[in-house]
């Protein structure tokens, strides 16, 4: 709550520099679907989603930041559509999921890797094997392209342990 409160206070305040409003936006979504998890108040998870949202507004659109900010509003409309089975929710989480994955491999290979991970994993959970098989086409290809831009040893086993998986969960879609 003392971080939430922190994150408010700094928005209500905002520094000189009108290019850190968005990173603040999104740590408040964070913190704010954390408690949600906590507290399991959808009224939490409304919040986070309207501070991602505006954190995305804030975002330039080449910035790299922005698939790592579609991917935490996809994985929190995922939350509410789990909450709510609204059905916009689940076609602009997927939506999201999808544009993060597809910039994330232009400017940011690691936000594609989560983001197609994320959804590739909940097309899994709702059986729907085509789109499952689009996201999980975008994690390999996010991978490989981390593997040959990462030049020590150890931050190619650091995301080896992160990706682990993905392969046979992209067969198994596949199959």
């Amino acid at each position: 709550e003392a971080t939430i409160l922190n994150y408010r206070q700094a928005i209500d305040q905002p520094p000189s520099d009108s290019s850190e409003i968005a990173p603040i936006q999104n740590n408040l979504g964070n913190a704010l679907r954390d408690q949600f998890h906590h507290s399991g108040q959808l009224s939490d998870l409304n919040q986070a989603i309207a501070a991602y949202e505006q954190s995305i507004e804030a975002t330039p659109l080449h910035s790299p930041e922005l698939p790592g900010r579609q991917n935490n509003l996809g994985s929190a409309l995922k939350a509410h559509f789990t909450q709510t089975t609204e059905q916009s929710d689940l076609e602009q989480a997927k939506a999201l999921f999808k544009q993060a994955a597809a910039q994330g491999l232009h400017m940011a290979p690691e936000a594609a890797v989560l983001a197609s991970r994320n959804w590739g994993e909940w097309a899994t959970e709702r059986q729907s094997w085509p789109e499952a098989v689009t996201a999980y086409q975008y994690s390999l290809q996010a991978i490989a392209q981390l593997f040959r831009t990462q030049l020590f040893r150890t931050s190619k086993e650091t995301w080896l342990r992160e990706v682990q998986g993905i392969s046979a969960q992209a067969a198994f879609a596949m199959a």
